[in-house]
């Protein structure tokens, strides 16, 4: 049975789906990866890949280059003639939907992790989403699609506006974290003042101006400890955090900015404490790699956080915009190492018991019998 994989980066397939894709290989599937070619193609060749290279630009909307990006998609389904096509993200879902309608894929599969800029509360994003819901629509209507959300609350909305089918909708986890490779055994800390960390792409609905607000204010108060920023800007996306604002921030040397990094293992056994005051998320694999490294957390109180962080058991929920709220959460855990250890303990143990790739990996088995694609 052969199996398309079709995501607009390629470091998405290999950093948060890559044991699926080997699992699904060693029990027989043909997996095949379809997307832009980038940094981390040669790396999914390596591990015995093939990939088919998909001329998609993440934040275009020029009309002419969208259709010709759905036109490539038919030419390669019709081409491959799969029994299964896997989307991930929001324009692989819909573009990929699109082109199944003109070829006979029995199974098709939406993994919806977020729901993207479009779903978030900008004027913009919401003049979109009510441009393009009845294409959704249209898109989403074929019983032989199948969803799955990352949270209840998305699978929900989804249900609630047409764009998904109750009884072929699932909600498991979508991505786990490697519980060896993230360890709190890794490298004990030994910071005489807490590091702080956020990890994730600059942009503001990420809750970047919140984060360097808060820890604005408690440095301004005289408390000790070290604030990080780890991530880059990410130009496609509306929500995209200019250049001149990052500037002003490492002038003013409240944050210390460490752009991309590659060894988030090792980051995060060098920090005391993992924030994420995100708007939205369907789910921050950034809390869940400080959960598997053991590390207390703060984030937002909203579903693809709380899924994560449980508040007052391993970490403390805020209300997403709220710097006091944030600063006051950070204040605390600062200021009581006990109480750190106490929540990292149980970050740990959450991670091991819901999110280790292994569970994460019996969810899309159970899924799988489910749509047909596995027979027991």
């Amino acid at each position: 049975m052969k199996i398309l994989f079709i995501c607009n980066l390629d470091w998405m397939l290999y950093q948060f789906r890559l044991p699926l894709l080997e699992r699904l290989r060693d029990i027989g599937f043909d997996v095949v990866l379809v997307c832009p070619l980038g940094e981390y193609t040669h790396f999914l060749r390596e591990k015995g890949f093939r990939i088919i290279e998909w001329k998609l630009e993440r934040g275009s909307m020029n009309v002419i280059k969208e259709i010709l990006a759905i036109k490539e998609l038919v030419r390669i389904y019709r081409t491959e003639k799969p029994n299964v096509v896997q989307h991930i993200t929001i324009k692989p879902n819909i573009y990929g939907c699109i082109a199944a309608r003109f070829t006979d894929i029995p199974i098709i599969v939406n993994n919806w992790d977020g729901l993207g800029y479009i779903f978030s509360q900008s004027k913009s994003a919401n003049l979109i989403k009510r441009l393009l819901t009845p294409v959704m629509k249209w898109t989403f209507k074929p019983k032989r699609i199948w969803a799955n959300f990352a949270n209840s609350e998305n699978a929900d909305l989804f249900i609630k506006l047409g764009l998904a089918h109750s009884d072929r909708t699932w909600r498991f986890t979508p991505v786990g974290v490697d519980i060896k490779k993230f360890s709190p055994n890794l490298k004990p800390h030994s910071n005489k003042e807490p590091k702080i960390l956020m990890a994730s792409r600059l942009l503001w609905q990420k809750g970047v101006y919140e984060y360097i607000e808060a820890a604005r204010e408690l440095i301004y108060e005289g408390e000790k400890a070290q604030f990080f920023l780890c991530g880059d800007r990410d130009p496609s996306n509306p929500s995209s955090i200019p250049i001149s604002y990052i500037q002003k921030v490492m002038d003013e040397g409240i944050i210390h900015l460490m752009g991309h990094r590659n060894d988030m293992p090792y980051v995060l056994a060098d920090s005391d404490i993992v924030v994420l005051p995100s708007y939205h998320e369907g789910i921050g694999t950034i809390l869940l790699e400080a959960a598997s490294a053991g590390l207390p957390l703060v984030a937002t109180d909203i579903p693809g956080c709380r899924l994560i962080v449980h508040d007052e058991v391993n970490g403390l929920l805020v209300e997403p915009g709220d710097v006091r709220g944030l600063s006051n959460a950070l204040r605390r855990l600062i200021r009581d190492q006990s109480l750190r250890r106490r929540f990292g303990s149980e970050s740990r143990r959450i991670a091991e018991e819901r999110f280790s790739w292994e569970e994460i990996l019996k969810g899309y088995e159970a899924a799988y019998v489910q749509c047909g694609m596995i027979v027991r």
